[in-house]
């Protein structure tokens, strides 16, 4: 109830002034046998929100950076699974999702996971990095509702490095998240200031 008052507060009030646009990312030219380019480029679009649309296949991912994303609000449809693409993690820094020098950024979905393939990295070169979630140098980062799993490193990384920026992140909400069977930890905060952390559980680590 607290939500729809919220909802309905933002609607009557901010909507009427604001300029959001709304895309699906599907539209990029989803792929079902590897998605990432159409997830990409829905990200990196002018849109400032992006539906990650439910489709009959996972989205199969490589490897996937964003350098300097901003204002951006990205909501997973239910039962929404983004995959790592086997065979495509060799490299042992390799993550599913980095945000690296990111800003003002929503990641918010419901039965959705960030899914890895933790067994595959056991049998190619030792790594603790192969993250499900990565943070470098971002601020305010908003992360809801997500399950982070069966990565070759950590659920969600949080740190810094001044080749990007300040060398930290800064302002990052985590709520009602899920991390499951990750290699190394369920979440490492490495360096952060102001970070909340609510409802989220950290199972199999």
């Amino acid at each position: 109830m607290q939500r729809l008052l919220s909802l309905l507060l933002f609607l009557l009030f901010v909507a009427p002034f604001a300029q959001a646009t709304t895309t699906k990312a599907s539209d990029f030219g989803y792929d079902p046998s590897n998605a990432t380019a159409a997830f990409r480029a829905a990200i990196e679009s002018d849109f400032d929100t992006i539906i990650v649309d439910l489709q009959a296949e996972d989205w199969w991912l490589e490897p996937t950076v964003f350098f300097g994303l901003e204002d951006k609000s990205i909501f997973f449809e239910r039962d929404v699974v983004l995959r790592a693409l086997p065979g495509a993690f060799d490299d042992q820094n390799a993550n599913l999702i980095r945000l690296v020098g990111g800003k003002n950024i929503v990641l918010e979905g419901y039965s959705v996971s960030f899914q890895m393939n933790k067994a595959e990295y056991d049998t190619i070169a030792w790594s603790e990095w192969r993250h499900c979630l990565a943070l470098w140098d971002c601020e305010n980062v908003s992360i809801e509702g997500l399950t982070f799993k069966d990565s070759g490193g950590d659920g969600i990384f949080i740190g810094g490095s001044h080749e990007f920026g300040v060398g930290y992140c800064k302002d990052i909400r985590i709520k009602n998240v899920l991390c499951d069977n990750n290699y190394r930890q369920g979440m490492s905060v490495i360096s952060v200031e102001n970070l909340l952390v609510q409802h989220s559980r950290f199972d199999r680590t």
